[in-house]
């Protein structure tokens, strides 16, 4: 339940069975969660898809994903990045970062810095 926006963070409880917490989220994040509840984008690649996405960029991924022939005949910019050590590919950066971190012998390939 809302209890109060307090400079620029948002105060609430959250219910779990029977214990109550507070938590705080920035108004910022909250305004672009509601987003996709209520502007979802949806797809437009195939017919019985339901899929809605909150940005554009998260659509695309999803044209990437689950209709790959279509993102290509429609021109849909392909965000997918790869380690250029191992040449695994990822939809998202942070999951080449994470692989980064996970593999030391990439980061050696590529010379980044040992963590």
């Amino acid at each position: 339940m809302l209890r109060e926006v307090v400079e620029n963070r948002l105060e609430f409880e959250v219910s779990i069975g029977q214990k109550k917490t507070k938590r705080t989220i920035s108004v910022t994040r909250t305004s672009k969660h509601m987003v996709r509840h209520t502007r979802p984008r949806p797809c437009k690649a195939g017919a019985g898809c339901d899929y809605g996405a909150a940005s554009k960029k998260d659509l695309n991924r999803h044209y990437w994903s689950h209709h790959k022939v279509w993102a290509e005949e429609n021109s849909i910019p392909d965000e997918r990045c790869k380690c250029d050590a191992c040449h695994t590919s990822f939809a998202r950066q942070d999951h080449k970062t994470r692989h980064l971190r996970k593999f030391p012998e990439c980061r050696d390939k590529l010379g980044l810095p040992t963590e």
